[in-house]
């Protein structure tokens, strides 16, 4: 049996965690489960107080006293509020339960005694980067969006200067208008509306025969 195995059986560890050294068991177990579910809430925002980024922090723990019992997963806070044993306080919150394997993971760690290697440059800005994209509590203001709302139909408005406006998006458009104080411009001429046309469609100006043939079009669909 080889010596990590026998430390793993000394330790009452299942034999895979014992195939690791502690360090390679937290880089590969622990420090990704941390940095994809907790530091979003736990890290530089410090939800309840606490911070999981570091041992010293957990050892510290937050409002609700340490989060991190080295030896003893079962009195381990982190643990507990991630197996869901704590009613109202079920962790990572607003998102979906831990994996079995990951919550394990933590377990593991933890009856190790919870080791915590220093993290190299690379990997302090990767855990960085995973928690600037985790998940995290959608705002009011957010969740409000326009283009987060359901459809709906709202009533035309009827502005002031009906006459200006040709369909309801003219109205909606007016109304918004005449509500910031402002007027609409008047109608464009030919030779502006040739312009706008190829710049829409094309990003070039008209060539001077394309504004010619417009600008003698007189037909309505020009």
């Amino acid at each position: 049996m080889r010596p990590a195995a026998l430390i793993a059986l000394a330790l009452g560890l299942p034999a895979s965690a014992g195939a690791q050294s502690p360090t390679d068991f937290f880089e590969s177990r622990v420090r990704p489960v941390l940095a994809a579910n907790c530091y979003a809430c736990h890290a530089r925002v410090q939800s309840g107080g606490l911070r999981v980024d570091t041992r010293e922090a957990l050892l510290a723990g937050g409002d609700s006293g340490p989060a991190l019992v080295p030896g003893d997963p079962d009195g381990s806070l982190l643990v507990r509020v991630v197996r869901h044993e704590i009613e109202g306080r079920e962790m990572p919150r607003y998102a979906d339960p831990l994996a079995a394997r990951d919550v394990e993971g933590l377990a593991e760690w933890i009856r190790m005694g919870a080791p915590w290697p220093e993290p190299a440059a690379a990997t302090a800005s990767a855990d960085l980067a995973r928690a600037a994209t985790s998940r995290r509590e959608v705002t009011a203001a957010e969740r409000a969006f326009w283009s987060f709302r359901p459809l709906a139909e709202p009533a035309v408005p009827e502005p002031a200067r009906a006459d200006w406006a040709r369909t309801d998006i003219d109205r909606f458009v007016l109304a918004k208008l005449e509500e910031k104080g402002l007027a609409p411009l008047g109608p464009a001429d030919r030779r502006r509306l040739i312009r706008r046309a190829t710049f829409d469609l094309t990003g070039l100006p008209p060539t001077p025969a394309e504004i010619d043939a417009f600008l003698a079009d007189e037909s309505p669909d020009a």
